[in-house]
């Protein structure tokens, strides 16, 4: 790796050794960096710096040209590898890695095989990392189309948790899962897609409103697997600008090839029935997916995200704090929260739903549907929580605590968030831990569901 390759590695791993709660976990990849207590930064642009704890430091010469890659997607792992070896080699300069290389390999198969898995080889431009940790087989055996890139990062954000001052924050990087700008929306897509091609469909119909997060990835989901697509919108935020009608999700479903249908709320069933008539005498084979891919096969996107989530923390995990709207998400998180007994705190916070018991009962119909179709565990009572105080005047309208929620995430942290759903969930973030309502949690994780796409479209807001 170059210096200027390795520079997020190390950074990453310097960070690992400093902070108390993850030695346990790195302990366990590689004893010997533990005992040392080693610490690897990056020398300008040709050099690396390891320093022991006993003061001994010494640096590496690096051939620019060389770099690496993570074949094995267990990047904490094949990180302590790397650094052991450069700490062993520290007798010579080292002008190769692939030794270095070659042990981060070995500690990161170690730690997947303690996992229950195996490391997969890159194949051309992409990798299914997602089978890294050990999937509850009630999960395991549902179709699944990989879309996205797993398992998306899990990052502290210690300049906002000192800020705060409450538990340590962090943040389920799901803005990250690799399609068209990433969102959560890809983890449900690819059950949903699954059981589309299953059933023989050649065209996809989706809901969402204009700017909808959920049919942009759709419509660059189906570009993907060659499906036809067709997003009917309504235009249920009072916005016109052109902004908000041809900016932000929207340039973006064009140019995934979606046919894309936009309806008053008033005309949208006119419109709907009309298209999937021109459909069927088309002769396609369809396939409706719902707003925010919130059904039974949907929700199961998040059943899996909370048990990768299980296996990615380096610490116990008792508190998530989510956007809620279309309450796919949310059952996904609390159903498999159940089944297997992970006993952690759900906050669902509702950005969509003007009256927050109908987010409840959709929460609870997604549910006894779940637990009707899959077979886990026998589960223990789900537990839904839902907050309704940072909802504002209505949907897709940002508040002013969400506003500034994005302009301190993004001041802070560097993390772009989106003014419709993330930006409410942040804003009750940051007003619960100023409220003391997390102490008692010594970590909160916030999902980031996605969505920064739409902030050109609210571009009169800033």
């Amino acid at each position: 790796m170059s210096a200027a390759d390795l520079q997020q590695c190390s950074d990453y791993w310097h960070w690992l050794l400093v902070n108390e709660h993850e030695r346990d976990y790195i302990s366990a990849h590689a004893p010997d960096i533990m005992q040392q207590k080693t610490i690897v930064t990056t020398r300008g642009s040709a050099a690396i710096s390891v320093e022991t704890a006993d003061g001994i430091r010494s640096t590496f010469a690096v051939q620019p040209a060389t770099t690496v890659a993570d074949p094995t997607g267990c990047g904490d792992a094949f990180a302590a590898g790397l650094a052991s070896a450069l700490v062993h080699d520290a007798a010579q300069p080292l002008t190769r890695l692939d030794q270095a290389i070659a042990q981060g390999m070995q500690c990161a198969k170690i730690c997947l095989s303690h996992q229950g898995g195996q490391p997969t080889p890159l194949t051309g431009a992409s990798m299914d990392t997602s089978q890294h940790f050990k999937t509850p087989d009630w999960l395991a055996a549902q179709p699944r189309e990989l879309l996205g890139h797993w398992p998306t990062p899990l990052e502290q954000l210690p300049r906002l948790s000192a800020e705060l001052g409450g538990p340590q924050i962090w943040v389920k990087r799901d803005d990250c899962s690799g399609l068209a700008t990433g969102g959560n929306k890809t983890r449900k897509l690819e059950y949903l897609l699954a059981d589309a091609i299953n059933m023989g469909a050649d065209t996809i119909v989706t809901y969402g409103a204009v700017q909808s997060n959920h049919a942009r990835q759709t419509a660059a989901a189906c570009a993907k697997l060659g499906l036809e697509c067709h997003l009917l919108l309504s235009r249920r935020v009072p916005r016109d600008d052109d902004n908000y009608l041809k900016n932000g999700n929207m340039l973006f479903n064009y140019l995934f090839g979606a046919q894309v249908h936009c309806f008053d709320l008033d005309e949208f069933d006119d419109g709907q029935a009309a298209l999937l008539k021109m459909l069927e005498q088309r002769g396609k084979t369809v396939y409706q997916i719902p707003a925010g891919g919130s059904s039974a096969i949907g929700a199961l996107g998040y059943s899996r995200c909370i048990s990768e989530l299980v296996w990615q923390a380096p610490f116990k995990t008792t508190q998530i704090i989510h956007a809620s709207a279309s309450a796919g998400t949310q059952a996904g998180l609390v159903f498999a929260n159940a089944a297997e007994h992970y006993n952690i705190d759900i906050l669902g916070i509702n950005v969509f739903h003007p009256d927050p018991e109908t987010l409840e009962l959709r929460i609870e119909r997604l549910l006894n549907a779940m637990a009707g179709r899959f077979s886990p565990p026998a589960p223990t009572t789900p537990q839904i929580q839902i907050n309704h105080a940072y909802f504002g005047e209505a949907y897709g309208q940002p508040t002013q605590a969400a506003k500034d929620a994005i302009k301190m995430f993004a001041a802070w942290e560097g993390l772009l968030l989106d003014p419709v759903y993330s930006s409410k969930a942040a804003a009750a973030l940051i007003d619960q831990i100023t409220l003391g309502n997390f102490d008692q949690h010594e970590h909160v994780v916030f999902i980031h569901t996605g969505g920064a796409a739409s902030l050109s479209a609210y571009r009169d807001e800033f």
